[in-house]
C-alpha cells in the first residue's frame, strides 16, 4: 500500500498554500513579548469556555431588537454609532491615558 502511495501526485495548489496565519502570528507574539513589547492578543480567543452572563444577555437584547419592526436597526451607519465610537474614546483609550478623537475610531 505505501508504494502506491508515494506514486500519488501532490497538486500543484498546494505549492501556493502557506502556512496557517495564526501559527505565525503566535510566533511573531512571542517573540515580541521576548523583547519586551507589551502585545494586546486580539488573537482567535478561547472557546474553551461559555460565554459569559453578560454576553448572552446582550445577544438576547440584540435579537429582541431585531425581531421587531419599531427596533429594528438594519446595517449601521458606514463610520459606526455615535454612542459606540464614544464609548471605545472612552473606556479603551482615554481610561488609558491616550487621547484619541471618537472619528478616529
Amino acid at each position: 500500500m505505501e508504494n502506491q502511495i508515494s506514486k500519488i501526485k501532490p497538486a500543484d495548489r498546494l505549492a501556493s498554500v502557506s502556512e496557517y496565519y495564526f501559527s505565525k502570528k503566535l510566533k511573531e507574539v512571542a517573540r515580541m513579548n521576548a523583547e519586551g513589547k507589551d502585545v494586546i492578543s486580539l488573537g482567535i480567543g478561547d472557546v474553551t469556555r461559555p460565554l459569559p452572563p453578560a454576553v448572552i444577555t446582550a445577544l438576547h437584547t440584540a435579537v429582541d431588537e431585531m425581531a421587531s419592526s419599531a427596533s429594528f436597526k438594519g446595517y449601521g451607519p458606514e463610520q459606526g454609532y455615535e454612542f459606540l465610537r464614544h464609548a471605545i474614546a472612552e473606556n479603551d483609550f482615554r481610561a488609558r491615558g491616550v487621547e484619541i478623537a471618537e472619528d478616529e475610531i
